[in-house]
């Protein structure tokens, strides 16, 4: 028997519904139609992987924390980098520092005596599409920020880098039993070095208890509570303890801001005494550091999240934005 030659127009056909077969069963789903790796779906792939390469972090935990922060800021897991989700997986890191902090977005629970913070179910199903789109929002929203002009905050006293880095040097490595401690608690760390350095708290004639959600007000009050057993609790505003809350608190006061689009430019233009921010390409402003040493060119840093006291800005590799307040 003769086999008869397929007619190209049958081959065409035939290829282009396998395509389409394959896109449909999501072999590869780049139809618009198809939705994008939500912040759940990325954070199971991560979930996964620590589960085979590193068990003992959980999800939720300080040390999961810590991993991310230094996943972002040194990108230093090479196996991890092999993912194909590698690059959502950086920008959910981002999404997850960026929202801790925040009782809005996150649950806390105790598990084997350590607290995990997860995201909300609602952060949870954002796509990592929509995270990009917010990052680039607040910026433009932050562009356009005016300057308050505050009589009150103008009389504050001027700022002494001296005084802001030797607190930073003092407790880089440890805490201020006078400030309540996070798991993230880098902003929180940087706004009491602020704070050192001179700069005033500016609090409402009435301050609520827990955390306020305010960019008007920049405070931490620590106060005694408790019937039969008395301990320390706070009342504090974001822009004390979130990244991009502290940035537009200042932005606002008029403090001058400037920004590096790589590392090399950031160590020839931040100055001792500095706050700066670090981001994620795609993702948001994740990291609050503090300026402490070195030279132009040859800057180090010291700040909290992980832990540390004038660490070379050179070793910082995964951050891809920097933003600098000058007080």
């Amino acid at each position: 028997m003769i086999k008869k030659k397929m007619k190209k127009p049958v081959i065409i056909t035939l290829i282009v519904t396998l395509i389409l077969s394959m896109t449909s069963i999501g072999v590869y789903a780049n139809d618009e139609s198809e939705p994008c790796e939500t912040i759940e779906s990325i954070e199971q792939e991560v979930e996964n992987y620590l589960a085979e390469q590193r068990p003992e972090i959980e999800v939720g935990s300080e040390s999961y924390i810590e991993y991310l922060f230094d996943l972002l800021t040194f990108e230093d897991d090479d196996i991890l980098a092999e993912s194909e989700y590698y690059e959502q997986i950086k920008i959910y890191a981002s999404e997850y520092l960026s929202q801790l902090n925040n009782p809005d977005t996150t649950e806390e629970s105790v598990a084997n005596g350590e607290t995990i913070i997860e995201l909300t179910d609602e952060e949870k199903a954002k796509t990592i599409d929509s995270v990009i789109d917010e990052a680039k929002t607040e910026d433009a929203i932050l562009e356009e920020i005016s300057i308050i002009k505050d009589p009150i905050y103008s009389t504050q006293a001027s700022y002494s880098d001296s005084k802001a880095v030797n607190y930073a040097k003092k407790y880089g490595n440890s805490y201020n039993s006078q400030y309540n401690k996070y798991s993230a608690d880098c902003t929180n760390f940087v706004s009491q070095c602020v704070k050192a350095g001179g700069k005033s708290m500016t609090k409402p004639s009435t301050i609520p208890t827990g955390v306020k959600d305010t960019t008007k007000y920049w405070y931490s009050v620590r106060y005694l509570t408790g019937n039969n057993e008395m301990h320390y609790n706070w009342k504090e505003s974001s822009s004390f303890i979130r990244v991009s809350d502290f940035y537009t608190y200042w932005k606002n006061k008029g403090i001058t801001t400037a920004s590096y689009s790589t590392k090399t430019k950031l160590q020839n233009g931040a100055a001792i005494g500095d706050v700066v921010q670090l981001k994620n390409g795609n993702g948001k402003w994740y990291h609050s550091i503090i300026i402490t040493g070195g030279s132009k060119g040859n800057r180090t840093y010291s700040g909290h999240s992980n832990n540390c006291v004038n660490k070379q800005v050179s070793k910082i590799s995964g951050a891809v934005s920097y933003r600098a307040l000058k007080f």
